[in-house]
């Protein structure tokens, strides 16, 4: 294998990996607007991130990793409304 074929090989791979970043970041974006938009709606307190492989640009992953916060003094309430609706629209599985 000469070098051109070894470069136009290499590429090949970089332009695959950046399209399934892409297409891993298509799909967490969707479960980010969704999470924004069910979060809103129990509270307009609760703070919504994704973070984990996502923001570290992984082509995939198994999961989302999601951290929300809100006000200490309504955090029990607010948590378990939010696993509920979670629940009840089929995004979480289990807790």
């Amino acid at each position: 294998m000469d070098v051109e074929n070894s470069i136009d090989e290499e590429n090949k791979k970089i332009d695959e990996e950046n399209k399934k970043i892409d297409e891993y970041n298509r799909k967490v974006d969707k479960y980010n607007e969704e999470l924004q938009k069910i979060c809103s709606e129990i509270s307009p307190e609760l703070v919504m991130s994704i973070n984990g492989s996502y923001r570290r640009g992984v082509a995939s992953s198994g999961d989302i990793d999601v951290l929300i916060t809100g006000p200490p003094d309504k955090n029990e309430i607010l948590r378990k409304t939010l696993i509920e609706t979670l629940k009840s629209k089929g995004i979480v599985k289990e807790v």
